[in-house]
């Protein structure tokens, strides 16, 4: 967020910064403000005074902030498995480095990861007698009240013996099975109340054993899979409702095992990738669904590790990286989707390290600085979209450090400072378009300290004035264009205090009088410009008080009168 502040501290606009940290605000009129910038994370940035002397233009000021961290309470995030009955979906696209002038953001990377399969989904349909079978030998049934049959099949020595089915209260065959010594043994199937065909497979030892399979409600198959004693173990297949095969692969003691692929609904190849223990492990790319390569890189133990690339949905190369051990470490490099280079550099240990530049998309360089561990340190540039030069300094461990310097778009010189700590501190200048002084000071500890002045184009002083701890403290003048004084203020902690003066053009005196915490108080005087007293009378704590006297500019008297400003009425004499 962007204040607009006027010299005396009132807020007089605000705008809020987009995406890339640009930023517009308009001054209501011509005079002195100040920019405020805040930023959750950053420490607020006050600029020096900047001055309006033209109401047609823009000024371009960039708003440099430290980072200053902020305490957030733990987050607790929970992942819940629907496993579509195993098909997982990967997410391994991190985001694009970032670099913009000034804000400087850290590195941003986002993998997802392939999701879970030990909650692979085990047969529903099985079925064992919940009722005693103890002392029963021989063929068994169960009817409901209407004479439905529900249950058949056969017990013996007290235990389910061979074939077993169950029954729809609409006469359909809900589940058939085998059982060896009271535990399913052999195949099974499982239809719904339509009579169609939902799951079938192979029990062994009262554990899925073998190849089992679920369809849609028309008929069509959804899955198809492998099972090794109860646990996935072989070839995996999963199919859309149309018959296209979406997912394909392979399971190992009940982990993804080998290669794995993924499919759009066309039958275009999504991901493709290679799994070790249930975990990404060699070669994975991914696919527009138009069949452009989307990403590629490789994985080791669940983790990326070499080169990572990403591609635009027309074939053009995004984003070039090295990753180490899941963390980017190696050259780093981001493309417009045009083909030209937009951001090159160096990470290490998974921070940006070394040289770091960005171009625009007509291919002109954009930012040029240097980065350790992950902050920038050392020189640092900006420049326009035509190649001309706009900012240029020195960071230091993330913050402003040393001269800062300013450019119009013509070349010009627009501010020079001095910045200590990421605070601007030290003589402090600035310019106009056409390369004359419009202001110039000395700031301490990011506050203005001590005299500044302010001139006009034709190099005339137009301000001059004393701030102590960024108030205006001690005595301030203004002078007209042609050099002449125009007004003579004092100045106590920001507020008017004292002696006070305003003259006119030709230098005759127009108005003395006495100031007292920022209210008029004391005897004032005005005079016509030729000289002549026009009115002169006191002033109580801002209000009129006692006699107050009028003239003609002829010095002739043209009123007397007398103010009371407890009851706050005139008496003319």
């Amino acid at each position: 967020m962007v204040r607009l502040i006027s010299w005396d501290g009132t807020q007089l606009g605000v705008a809020i910064a987009d995406g890339f940290g640009f930023y517009s605000i308009d001054a209501p009129r011509l005079g002195l403000y100040r920019l405020k910038g805040e930023r959750f994370g950053y420490k607020d940035f006050e600029t020096p005074p900047l001055e309006v002397s033209n109401s047609i233009g823009m000024h371009l000021v960039d708003l440099t902030m430290s980072k200053a961290p902020v305490r957030i309470e733990s987050l607790v995030v929970s992942l819940k498995s629907t496993d579509e009955q195993i098909r997982s979906l990967i997410d391994a696209s991190p985001n694009s480095l970032r670099y913009k002038p000034i804000q400087f953001e850290k590195i941003q990377d986002h993998i997802g990861w392939l999701r879970d399969h030990s909650d692979v989904l085990q047969p529903l349909y099985l079925f064992k007698p919940e009722f005693t079978t103890d002392g029963l030998d021989g063929p068994y049934e169960h009817y409901d009240e209407n004479g439905q049959l529900q249950t058949k099949g056969t017990i013996k020595d007290g235990a389910v013996e061979g074939l077993w089915e169950e029954y729809y209260d609409n006469g359909m065959l809900k589940t058939r099975g085998t059982y060896k010594a009271g535990e399913p043994y052999g195949p099974y199937e499982h239809y719904d109340e339509n009579g169609y065909l939902q799951a079938k497979g192979s029990i062994k030892n009262g554990e899925v054993d073998g190849t089992w399979e679920e369809y849609y409600e028309n008929g069509q198959l959804e899955t198809k899979r492998t099972y090794k004693a109860g646990e996935p173990d072989g070839s995996y297949e999963h199919y859309a409702e149309n018959g296209q095969l979406l997912t394909r692969g392979t399971m190992k003691d009940g982990e993804v095992e080998g290669p794995w692929e993924e499919y759009y609904e066309n039958g275009q190849l999504q991901t493709k990738g290679t799994m070790k223990d249930g975990e990404l492990d060699g070669g994975w790319e991914e696919y527009y669904e138009n069949g452009h390569l989307q990403t590629k890189g490789t994985y080791k133990d669940s983790v990326v590790d070499g080169g990572w690339e990403e591609y635009y949905e027309n074939g053009q190369l995004m984003m070039k990286r090295t990753y180490k051990e899941g963390e980017p470490d190696g050259s780093y490099e981001h493309y417009y989707d045009n083909g030209q280079l937009q951001t090159k550099g160096t990470t290490k240990d998974g921070y940006r390290d070394g040289g770091w530049e960005e171009y625009y998309d007509n291919g002109h360089l954009q930012t040029k600085g240097t980065m350790k561990d992950g902050e920038p340190d050392g020189p640092y540039e900006h420049y326009g979209a035509n190649g001309q030069l706009q900012t240029k300094g020195t960071m230091k461990d993330g913050e402003v450090e040393g001269r800062w310097e300013e450019y119009y778009e013509n070349g010009q010189l627009q501010t020079r400072g001095t910045y200590r700590d990421g605070e601007p501190d030290g003589p402090y200048e600035h310019y106009g378009a056409n390369g004359h002084l419009q202001a110039k000071g000395t700031m301490k500890d990011g506050e203005v300290e001590g005299r500044w002045e302010e001139y006009y184009e034709n190099g005339q002083l137009k301000n001059k004035r004393t701030y102590r701890v960024g108030k205006p403290d001690g005595s301030y003048e203004h002078y007209g264009e042609s050099g002449q004084l125009i007004t003579k203020d004092t100045y106590n902690d920001g507020v008017v205090d004292g002696g006070s003066e305003e003259y006119y053009e030709n230098g005759q005196l127009k108005i003395r009088g006495t100031y007292r915490d920022g209210d008029q108080d004391g005897m004032w005087e005005e005079y016509y410009e030729n000289g002549q007293l026009k009115a002169k009378g006191t002033y109580t704590d801002g209000d009129q008080d006692g006699m107050w006297e009028e003239y003609y500019e002829n010095g002739q008297l043209m009123t007397k009168r007398t103010y009371n400003r407890t009851r706050n009425r005139g008496v003319l004499r």
